[in-house]
Formats: structure tokens, sequence, C-alpha cells
């Protein structure tokens, strides 16, 4: 990100190139958010801000196989479960199934 003023574009450019070969779709609403269809009605959502990814599936088991493909792409850390980013705050309530972002 630092050094000369095209950059942050080249680095978008060669993201977005490499999350398409791993059939992420890009969003027509917002230029840091991709989806990858899945079956009918699931999909993972990945958002990206600057340097870091944040993923959202309904199953576990698919974002771990989506981490390991961006593993093969780029030096990963994995956080694990979110619990802030961009100062919103989320929660979980996993026996109500419930999500909360304030």
């Amino acid at each position: 990100m630092y050094g000369p003023k095209q950059s942050s574009r080249q680095w978008n450019k060669h993201f977005h190139k490499l999350i398409a070969g791993i059939d992420f779709e890009h969003s027509e609403h917002d230029t840091r958010v991709y989806f990858k269809f899945l079956v009918e009605y699931h999909f993972i959502v990945l958002m990206l801000c600057i340097g870091d990814i944040l993923l959202a599936k309904k199953s576990m088991s698919k974002v771990d196989k989506t981490n390991f493909e961006l593993n093969n792409k780029f030096d990963v850390k994995d956080l694990g479960v979110a619990r802030i980013i961009l100062g919103i705050e989320i929660t979980r309530q996993c026996d109500l199934k419930c999500l909360h972002v304030s």
C-alpha cells in the first residue's frame, strides 16, 4: 500500500484477479464485497478492507475451505471468529442462531 500512487489500485486489481480465480464474484454495489455462490440460497460473503478480509457463511466447513484457498494465494493469518471490525462490534447467540452488530 505504501509507495507509488498506483499501489493500492494495483493491489486491488491483483486481488480481484486472484479471488475471481476461486469463483468469487464482485458485488455490483460495493467494490469491497465479493460473493461465492454455492447452491441455491447458500453463499459465502468476502469483505475486503485494506489488508483485512472478513468471511461470512452459515457453514464453517465452507469458510475453512475458502481460508485454505486464500492461504494458497496470499500470506493469510486467521484471527478466528470476528468480534469487532471497523469499529463495529459483533456478538453471537449461537443457541438462538442470532447475530447482533452495533
